[in-house]
């Protein structure tokens, strides 16, 4: 997987060329955000009701798939024509760029296959046939970390670029110092406790993605 930190600060390297329109980019970094759902969803049935912890439970699954995405336009369109507002439809296009740019980065940069047709019994599409192996996987792993602290940084200075407000500066500059301390512990963890890895990012993951979306969310009118 394409760390997705990573994703963010490309989105950010893109804004210039995206549409101009209210609401159309915090729409389309969301989109980007959200085909990693599946690791979150993953994350929380292993934990439940599998006997067996996995991350990969439905990664690269449901939310990477052109059908879902399909269906998550008509729901938008569906809530157009109750509401007759044009917001909606720009919003609309950005959330789903970003969906359908996050699914073109994995499909180029992934090492894993990925279920664009899902649910249709079709396979995957996978460029790369390499098999990384255990450490290079548990690297990519560590360095999710890394990237959500980097976007981190991306938020601090678009907040610095519109306003400054220190209120926020400060809670995200705490945000990305924990970031910073989750990436060490996972790399001491992933010496001391190899056998239970996934679990441990799977614990460490899920409140970085939170925190990301959550910070998206506050600052949605510094990132239009």
């Amino acid at each position: 997987m394409v760390p997705i930190g990573l994703l963010a600060y490309l989105s950010f390297k893109i804004k210039k060329i995206l549409p101009n329109k209210e609401f159309y980019f915090i729409s389309f970094l969301l989109g980007t955000f959200f085909p990693d759902i599946d690791i979150i969803l993953s994350i929380l049935f292993s934990t439940l009701f599998y006997n067996n912890y996995s991350i990969y439970l439905l990664q690269n699954s449901f939310s990477h798939s052109i059908i879902f995405i399909g269906i998550i336009y008509l729901f938008f369109l569906i809530i157009y024509e109750t509401k007759k507002d044009r917001k909606i439809l720009d919003i609309a296009s950005g959330f789903i760029a970003g969906l359908f740019f996050h699914i073109m980065i994995d499909i180029i940069f992934s090492f894993e296959s990925i279920n664009v047709f899902w649910p249709l019994p079709i396979a995957g599409i996978r460029i790369w046939t390499i098999d990384l192996g255990t450490f290079l996987v548990n690297t990519l792993l560590a360095l999710e970390f890394l990237f959500f602290r980097l976007f981190a940084s991306l938020l601090i200075n678009e907040i610095i670029n519109n306003t400054n407000n220190t209120i926020y500066i400060k809670k995200i500059s705490l945000w990305m110092k924990c970031e910073g301390y989750l990436f060490i512990t996972f790399i001491i963890l992933l010496l001391l406790l190899p056998q239970y890895i996934l679990i441990i990012f799977g614990v460490f993951y899920l409140p970085s993605y939170i925190m990301s979306i959550y910070f998206i969310y506050k600052l949605r009118s510094f990132l239009n």
